[in-house]
């Protein structure tokens, strides 16, 4: 779906994209001209009822999505991590993958077989607090993970039985901090309180 010059249209795994071009050459411009681009979605709307799906139809710009993923690498000074749950659809991940993202926040089986397929020279973290044992042998011993999140001890006990106590494994303490500005609070459904922590912060450093 890389290509130059006017909108298209292609059809994989029964799903519709259209794309088109962006307008302007940076991230900021595009960002301006978005909002008053009545030509580009008069085109959509034509095409729409010229095509009259049946399947899901997504609306991508794939110029737009590499630019703001470069903008965030180029701007962010830490690892920056795709949580694959956000969106996993190939096209947008492989956009992503080709602005230069190379590290992928999997929160099950299903994603972490999605990225090894994609992307096999990706590194991938196991971040739900919460995996079935199956999960964390498939991830480590088949999948070469060895990045994986946790936010009780009993996680913690779950993830080492099953990687028979293995030495190099990278444990991420989800903490529990207090959110109640974003739209959907999750503070209360994952994470471990700050003041609970250090104990397991400890286990896990020994």
């Amino acid at each position: 779906m890389e290509y130059d010059g006017a909108p298209k249209t292609n059809i994989e795994s029964n799903i519709c994209y259209i794309n088109f071009p962006n307008k302007s050459p940076n991230r900021s411009q595009d960002i301006k001209t978005d909002s008053g681009l009545s030509g580009q979605y008069n085109f959509l709307e034509s095409k729409i009822v010229e095509l009259k799906p049946s399947i899901p139809v997504h609306i991508t710009k794939p110029n737009s999505m590499k630019q703001a993923a470069a903008w965030f690498l180029n701007n962010f000074s830490g690892r920056v991590l795709y949580s694959v749950k956000s969106n996993p659809d190939k096209a947008a991940l492989t956009h992503l993958y080709d602005a230069g993202v190379r590290h992928f926040d999997v929160a099950s089986l299903n994603e972490i077989k999605l990225i090894a397929e994609l992307f096999p020279e990706a590194k991938m973290y196991f971040m739900h607090p919460i995996k079935a044992r199956e999960s964390i042998f498939e991830a480590y011993f088949n999948f070469g993970i060895r990045d994986f999140s946790l936010d009780s001890f009993d996680e913690l006990e779950k993830i080492l039985q099953i990687t028979n106590n293995a030495k190099d494994l990278s444990l991420h303490i989800r903490l529990s901090i207090p959110n109640s500005h974003a739209a959907i609070d999750l503070s209360g459904k994952f994470g471990i309180l700050p003041s609970d922590s250090i104990g397991l912060i400890i286990k896990t450093r020994t």
